[in-house]
Protein backbone atom coordinates (compact mmCIF):
# COMPACT_ATOMS: atom_id res chain seq x y z
CA UNK A 1 0.00 0.00 0.00
CA UNK A 2 1.65 3.18 -1.20
CA UNK A 3 1.49 6.12 1.34
CA UNK A 4 -0.01 9.51 0.26
CA UNK A 5 2.56 12.11 -0.15
CA UNK A 6 2.26 15.04 2.16
CA UNK A 7 3.70 18.03 1.58
CA UNK A 8 4.48 20.39 4.76
CA UNK A 9 3.09 23.85 5.29
CA UNK A 10 5.49 26.30 4.62
CA UNK A 11 5.68 29.62 6.73
CA UNK A 12 7.44 32.47 4.72
CA UNK A 13 6.91 35.26 6.65
CA UNK A 14 10.39 34.93 8.07
CA UNK A 15 11.90 34.27 4.53
CA UNK A 16 10.36 37.32 3.16
CA UNK A 17 11.11 39.49 6.14
CA UNK A 18 14.88 37.92 5.47
CA UNK A 19 14.61 39.04 2.19
CA UNK A 20 13.56 42.91 2.95
CA UNK A 21 16.11 42.71 4.90
CA UNK A 22 18.80 41.52 2.38
CA UNK A 23 17.58 44.39 0.24
CA UNK A 24 17.70 47.56 2.25
CA UNK A 25 21.52 45.77 3.64
CA UNK A 26 22.68 45.59 0.08
CA UNK A 27 21.01 48.65 -1.79
CA UNK A 28 18.39 51.41 -1.63
CA UNK A 29 16.99 51.21 -4.54
CA UNK A 30 13.86 48.51 -5.52
CA UNK A 31 15.04 45.65 -7.53
CA UNK A 32 11.55 44.34 -8.79
CA UNK A 33 10.87 41.13 -6.93
CA UNK A 34 8.31 41.54 -4.46
CA UNK A 35 7.50 39.24 -1.94
CA UNK A 36 4.85 37.89 -3.56
CA UNK A 37 7.20 37.12 -6.98
CA UNK A 38 8.73 35.51 -4.31
CA UNK A 39 5.75 33.44 -2.47
CA UNK A 40 5.09 32.01 -5.95
CA UNK A 41 7.93 30.77 -6.62
CA UNK A 42 8.47 28.48 -3.72
CA UNK A 43 4.97 27.65 -4.13
CA UNK A 44 5.42 26.25 -7.62
CA UNK A 45 9.33 24.26 -6.73
CA UNK A 46 7.30 22.44 -4.01
CA UNK A 47 7.92 24.90 -1.15
CA UNK A 48 11.76 25.48 -0.84
CA UNK A 49 12.20 28.37 0.67
CA UNK A 50 15.79 28.34 0.31
CA UNK A 51 15.55 28.51 -3.74
CA UNK A 52 13.65 31.61 -2.59
CA UNK A 53 16.12 32.88 -0.48
CA UNK A 54 19.09 31.93 -3.35
CA UNK A 55 16.83 34.19 -6.19
CA UNK A 56 16.24 36.65 -4.22
CA UNK A 57 20.10 37.49 -3.63
CA UNK A 58 21.00 36.93 -7.26
CA UNK A 59 18.33 39.70 -7.97
CA UNK A 60 19.88 41.63 -5.50
CA UNK A 61 23.76 41.19 -6.35
CA UNK A 62 23.12 41.12 -9.95
CA UNK A 63 20.78 43.82 -9.61
CA UNK A 64 21.61 47.77 -10.93
CA UNK A 65 22.33 48.33 -7.35
CA UNK A 66 25.33 46.47 -7.67
CA UNK A 67 26.34 47.99 -10.33
CA UNK A 68 26.09 51.21 -8.62
CA UNK A 69 27.66 49.77 -5.76
CA UNK A 70 30.79 48.81 -7.48
CA UNK A 71 31.24 52.08 -9.43
CA UNK A 72 31.10 53.72 -6.07
CA UNK A 73 33.67 51.48 -4.40
CA UNK A 74 35.92 51.78 -7.33
CA UNK A 75 35.79 55.62 -7.42
CA UNK A 76 36.43 55.59 -3.48
CA UNK A 77 39.56 52.98 -3.86
CA UNK A 78 40.87 55.49 -6.67
CA UNK A 79 40.55 58.63 -5.00
CA UNK A 80 41.92 56.68 -1.56
CA UNK A 81 45.05 55.61 -4.16
CA UNK A 82 45.68 59.27 -5.70
CA UNK A 83 45.25 60.85 -1.95
CA UNK A 84 48.31 58.60 -0.61
CA UNK A 85 50.14 59.50 -3.32
CA UNK A 86 49.51 62.98 -2.82
CA UNK A 87 50.09 62.44 1.06
CA UNK A 88 53.54 60.39 0.28
CA UNK A 89 54.92 63.50 -2.25
CA UNK A 90 54.16 66.05 0.52
CA UNK A 91 56.15 63.75 3.15
CA UNK A 92 58.57 63.29 0.67
CA UNK A 93 59.11 66.99 -0.02
CA UNK A 94 58.59 67.13 -3.27
CA UNK A 95 55.64 69.83 -2.59
CA UNK A 96 53.08 69.41 -5.71
CA UNK A 97 56.51 67.90 -8.12
CA UNK A 98 55.28 64.43 -10.02
CA UNK A 99 56.65 61.31 -7.33
CA UNK A 100 59.84 59.63 -8.76
CA UNK A 101 57.84 57.16 -10.02
CA UNK A 102 55.85 59.03 -12.27
CA UNK A 103 58.95 60.93 -13.12
CA UNK A 104 60.70 57.64 -14.99
CA UNK A 105 57.56 56.50 -16.77
CA UNK A 106 56.86 60.61 -18.12
CA UNK A 107 60.60 60.09 -19.36
CA UNK A 108 60.14 56.94 -20.68
CA UNK A 109 57.04 58.45 -22.72
CA UNK A 110 58.91 61.59 -24.02
CA UNK A 111 61.70 59.37 -25.41
CA UNK A 112 59.28 57.50 -27.37
CA UNK A 113 57.48 60.41 -28.23
CA UNK A 114 60.56 61.74 -29.30
CA UNK A 115 61.17 58.63 -31.53
CA UNK A 116 58.22 58.44 -33.33
CA UNK A 117 58.56 61.96 -34.24
CA UNK A 118 62.29 61.04 -35.56
CA UNK A 119 60.68 58.57 -37.81
CA UNK A 120 57.81 60.47 -38.93
CA UNK A 121 60.21 63.43 -39.93
CA UNK A 122 62.23 60.74 -42.01
CA UNK A 123 58.74 59.70 -43.50
CA UNK A 124 58.10 63.18 -44.27
CA UNK A 125 61.44 63.93 -46.14
CA UNK A 126 60.40 60.83 -48.25
CA UNK A 127 56.96 60.93 -49.50
CA UNK A 128 58.33 64.80 -50.48
CA UNK A 129 60.77 63.07 -52.48
CA UNK A 130 58.25 60.90 -54.37
CA UNK A 131 56.54 62.21 -57.36
CA UNK A 132 52.88 63.21 -56.87
CA UNK A 133 51.64 59.93 -58.98
CA UNK A 134 54.29 57.39 -57.18
CA UNK A 135 52.11 54.42 -57.22
CA UNK A 136 53.43 51.65 -54.63
CA UNK A 137 51.78 48.68 -56.21
CA UNK A 138 52.95 49.74 -59.56
CA UNK A 139 56.35 49.20 -57.93
CA UNK A 140 55.55 46.11 -56.24
CA UNK A 141 54.88 44.51 -59.40
CA UNK A 142 57.64 45.83 -61.45
CA UNK A 143 59.84 43.93 -57.97
CA UNK A 144 57.91 40.68 -58.50
CA UNK A 145 58.17 40.51 -62.68
CA UNK A 146 62.00 41.05 -62.04
CA UNK A 147 62.19 38.40 -59.33
CA UNK A 148 60.66 35.84 -61.41
CA UNK A 149 62.65 36.90 -64.51
CA UNK A 150 65.72 36.30 -61.94
CA UNK A 151 64.25 33.16 -60.71
CA UNK A 152 63.81 31.96 -64.10
CA UNK A 153 67.46 33.23 -65.66
CA UNK A 154 68.88 31.40 -62.52
CA UNK A 155 66.88 28.23 -63.21
CA UNK A 156 68.10 27.98 -66.97
CA UNK A 157 72.05 28.89 -65.74
CA UNK A 158 71.65 25.72 -63.14
CA UNK A 159 70.27 23.57 -66.07
CA UNK A 160 72.95 23.84 -68.32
Amino acid sequence: MATPEVTPAVDLTHVQSDVAEVKTAVTTEEVGITADDLNKITQQTGGDSTLAIVLALIAVVGGAGMVKLYQKWSEQKHEQAMKRLEIEANQAGLNGAQPPQCQVKQAEVEAKLNSIEARLTKAERLSVSMPDDFDPEDLQKKVDRIEKTLKASKAKAGAK
